[in-house]
């Protein structure tokens, strides 16, 4: 769900790479997870948001 509402609307989605010793639950709603929408770019520190493509200036 965090990717999918960002993608339904055809923004781009960012996610935040949990901690590798944070258990993360499994969609509970049936759907597998290849249906799901994938985001366009995965960070694990807010910091890297700046790294981006899309935040970088333009030349």
């Amino acid at each position: 769900a965090d990717v999918e509402g960002p993608k339904a609307l055809g923004m781009m989605a960012v996610w935040r790479r949990p901690p590798a010793n944070k258990r993360v639950e499994s969609p509970t709603d049936g759907r597998a997870s290849e249906a799901m929408p994938r985001p366009d770019y995965a960070v694990d520190e807010m910091a890297e948001l700046l790294d981006l493509p899309p935040l970088q200036p333009r030349p």
